[in-house]
């Protein structure tokens, strides 16, 4: 076998294992910056491009929403409900812009925590937890309340992947929300489809990994 072959056969098997997982999925979506608009769409386009690629459906994968366009943050979609990739997909669509009091990345955390990934909410006990964190990068990750959250929900475990819609991107800042260094997707203009594809399969590797 060749060598060069080897990191793409790990990557198709961890993604074939992971595949045949139930998942509970969740995303954190929100804006505040001066570029909101243009880049919610394209948060909402990749989440919709990132749901696409998981089976969705009632012994596999389950979803959730959580936006914070304001505040107090909003949890849209619960487990339980069994959402269809199509109607979470019009919920995200139809997710209002950001409002007069710009939401914090540190509520939303906090909302995901206590209300999300619960058994009253859906959560099923047998499921791999994960949260993709859609973000501008406008939050201070060394702030007590994200650190606490973040904290919070790696106890669970709830493995955290970040995809950051950034003009300068700041890896290293990033690093500290995600669960690994090899779970953040910095999309650039034009290559979102792609970018989002890449999500489950990093989901898949930070599972070998952590």
């Amino acid at each position: 076998m060749s060598l060069p072959l080897l990191p793409v056969l790990v990557d198709l098997f961890a993604y074939f294992c992971y595949a045949e997982k139930a998942i509970d999925l969740a995303f954190v979506i929100g804006v505040s910056g001066s570029n909101s608009p243009s880049n919610f769409v394209r948060m909402v386009t990749i989440l919709k491009n990132i749901v696409d690629a998981y089976d969705v459906s009632v012994s596999m994968t389950h979803l959730a929403l959580v936006d914070y366009n304001g505040l107090p943050a909003n949890a849209r979609v619960f487990f339980s409900q069994s959402y269809s990739k199509a109607n979470f997909k019009i919920v995200a669509e139809n997710i209002p812009g950001p409002g007069s009091r710009p939401g914090t990345l540190s509520d939303a955390l906090k909302k995901v925590h206590d209300e999300v990934f619960t058994l009253q909410r859906g959560a099923r006990p047998f499921a791999e937890d994960i949260l993709v964190v859609m973000t501008e990068g406008d939050f201070d990750e060394n702030s007590k309340p994200i650190i606490d959250e973040i904290a919070k929900l790696r106890e669970k475990p709830v493995k955290i992947i970040v995809v950051a819609i950034m003009d300068e991107p700041d890896e290293d800042k990033l690093k500290i929300i995600a669960s690994g260094d090899n779970l953040v997707v910095i999309p650039q203009p034009g290559e979102d489809k792609e970018e989002a594809k890449k999500v489950p399969f990093i989901a898949a590797q930070g599972w070998l990994i952590i």
